[in-house]
């Protein structure tokens, strides 16, 4: 018990880490001061740096997939293998969102940790989540592809990097946009998720290049 403990506190401590500083920016002598572990502790659990932040990922990340995943086999089970755009949108969108609505649990300074992903290129760690999540990935994307015949896949695949994107911004809750202090913190995600998938869905079944007739709902 001590030693999951041990580890629990340095994965905590990495994440807080990582969200303010960055991955480049956090040494190991500030990760064992605020996780109160020698460095020892560190390298028994994890071996190195690049291992540690992929702990990281797969602490939160493996779960959001799960969730994922079985809401797209819930969907092709009750409409066959291609599903509506929108439903196919909800459960890529709303179990990411959730994770920024726990507060409680840490899951706003790990969406810091997801963008900070997006700024400091890592081989490593790209090359772990693809190797890890990539099946998953691979198929919302081809199911998204398949409701959008009228676009060519150059343009599938562009639409869908903004649509990951905006994803993480969401998530992250930079915007301009702030909760109303009538609104529960469980509805104002909620809220923005239902906002972000309307929003999604818009762009990528939009017309190309600004002209032409737009592709026909899914």
């Amino acid at each position: 018990m001590a030693a999951q403990g041990t580890k629990e506190r340095i994965l905590a401590a990495a994440e807080t880490l990582f969200a303010e500083s960055g991955f480049t920016g956090t040494s190991l002598r500030q990760l064992t001061q605020l996780a109160n572990v020698n460095l020892a502790a560190v390298n028994y659990h994890f071996g190195s740096k690049d291992k540690l932040i992929q702990e990281v990922f797969r602490r939160r990340l493996d779960g959001l997939y799960r969730e994922r995943e079985a809401a797209l086999d819930a969907l092709q089970e009750k409409h066959g293998e291609l599903p509506p755009l929108i439903p196919i949108l909800e459960a890529f969108v709303f179990p990411a969102m959730a994770v920024g609505e726990d507060s409680a649990d840490g899951g706003s300074p790990f969406v810091q940790v997801l963008a900070r992903a997006f700024v400091e290129y890592r081989d490593e760690l790209r090359a772990f989540l693809s190797d890890r999540y990539g099946d998953v990935n691979r198929r919302f994307f081809q199911l998204i592809a398949a409701n959008l015949e009228a676009l060519d896949t150059e343009e599938i695949v562009s639409r869908i990097d903004f649509m990951v994107g905006a994803l993480t911004y969401a998530m992250a809750d930079f915007g301009l946009y702030q909760r109303p202090d009538d609104i529960s913190p469980e509805a104002y995600w909620r809220i923005r998720a239902e906002r972000l998938v309307h929003f999604v869905a818009a762009g990528l079944q939009g017309p190309r290049d600004g002209s032409g007739a737009a592709p026909p709902a899914a």
